[in-house]
């Protein structure tokens, strides 16, 4: 047998390599998807929960706020951009 073929023969997907590898390769993935799944789980769980704290920390900010009559965080960023809106408005500056 010259180099070439055996070269071939080696590339071949057919070669005795390939059922090893198909009774391999299925259990091996399914295992690493059930973690994969279950850490998937976890994040978006903690993710939910971060965000639903988040919210009302917002809310008790803006509750507070309202209840003493001062501004809470959102009312002063849209001051500010109402400010920056106004001052783009005025037209461009000397530079």
């Amino acid at each position: 047998m010259d180099h070439p073929d055996r070269l071939r023969r080696l590339r071949d997907p057919t070669t005795l390599i390939a059922p090893d590898w198909y009774l391999a390769v299925h259990p091996a993935w399914a295992f690493g998807e059930i973690p994969a799944a279950a850490v998937m789980v976890v994040l978006v769980r903690r993710w939910v929960r971060a965000d639903q704290r988040e919210q009302a920390r917002l809310d008790r900010a803006a509750d507070r706020a309202e209840a003493t009559g001062e501004a809470d965080d959102r009312a002063r960023y849209n001051a500010f951009l109402a400010a920056a809106k106004h001052a783009d408005s005025d037209g461009p500056t000397d530079r």
